[in-house]
């Protein structure tokens, strides 16, 4: 559970032990969980670990039903995303609605993932990820990668000339990396990127990745190729570059 009040949690505890179910009281995300029940969607670890990893994302009001069922009952109804909810989050903000109708989608997908293929079992499954971002967000970014499936790859500069990477979420203007590192990341075909592309990505896997490609990679792109149409040409070429190379994968 998630976002919900300390006495509610107790007495949904309660009955979900009494049901024949266990309640993983826990602050982080773990990968045991089957279901994530919330009051509210909100973009925290939790909440974007189970929709990376296809877990079922259910409101509350699934208890209530339960309770008056005697049973665990089916979640379709009150997952986020599907009918039952529908008009919880009709006035709320795009992004709210975005995340709801991924949650639902994600699930669905991965599911029929699982059923064709032992190796697709997360939203991530094909990246492979260097994290440079403040040392207190990256055991965060580890969980949540990792929990869609993601490889995360302990690397930092100085590094080679051929990086075998898709996706380096950094921070540069909060951990500045040398140029000539900058450069052999985009000379690999990886994309430099924000990690809120984690989110971005999860709402829609079609995101534009050049808005969430920082400004320090963006000039750099546009100085390794000259002049500014060559920029875009170059923004474009690299972010095709790996995704075709992710899809290989």
């Amino acid at each position: 559970m998630s976002g919900i009040e300390a006495a509610e949690r107790d007495t949904y505890g309660a009955l979900v032990e009494q049901l024949g179910g266990r309640v993983i009281d826990a602050q982080q995300f773990d990968i045991a969980c089957t279901h994530l029940v919330i009051d509210k969607i909100t973009r925290n670890e939790k909440f974007l670990a189970c929709l990376a990893s296809g877990k079922w994302i259910l409101h509350k009001s699934y208890f209530n039903a339960c309770r008056e069922e005697g049973q665990f009952v089916k979640e379709d109804f009150f997952e986020w995303g599907g009918e039952g909810t529908l008009g919880l989050v009709k006035n709320m903000d795009n992004s709210v609605r975005l995340l709801a109708a991924a949650a639902r989608e994600w699930r669905i997908k991965l599911s029929q993932q699982r059923q064709v293929s032992s190796t697709q079992f997360g939203a991530f499954s094909t990246w492979r990820v260097i994290l440079i971002c403040e040392k207190g967000k990256v055991s965060n970014f580890i969980r949540l990668l990792t929990a869609g499936g993601a490889t995360v790859l302990n690397m930092r500069p100085p590094f080679p000339a051929q990086v075998d990477a898709t996706h380096v979420l950094m921070e540069p203007h909060k951990i500045p990396v040398p140029q000539e590192d900058l450069e052999k990341l985009l000379s690999s075909g990886c994309l430099c990127l924000k990690p809120e592309y984690i989110s971005g990505y999860l709402c829609n896997p079609e995101s534009d990745v050049a808005a969430f490609t920082p400004p320090e990679i963006q000039a750099l792109l546009a100085a390794m190729s000259g002049n500014d149409s060559g920029s875009k040409k170059r923004k474009c070429s690299t972010g095709e570059e790996s995704q075709k190379r992710t899809k290989r994968r």
